[in-house]
């Protein structure tokens, strides 16, 4: 994708992250969704398979820890 003229991608990626795990957080408080099928829509992307494990798997941590916290 390009760029966003004005917006480091580094900043957009985390904004990005950020409202991701907001939306992750809510489904998973308020009970929308449950882990297998959060896994099984991850395992479908590579895409977001492979923004999850970037970091050495930064991303995928918050993630599994918003599960643990809501299980």
């Amino acid at each position: 994708a390009p760029a966003v003229p004005g917006i480091a991608p580094g900043c957009l990626i985390a904004h990005m992250e950020a409202h991701l795990l907001r939306m992750v957080e809510h489904v998973l408080r308020h009970k929308l969704i449950d882990y297998e099928t959060l896994e099984s829509m991850t395992d479908s992307n590579e895409d977001f398979e492979r923004w999850r494990m970037a970091g050495g798997g930064a991303l995928d941590r918050r993630i599994m820890a918003l599960v643990a916290a809501h299980a």
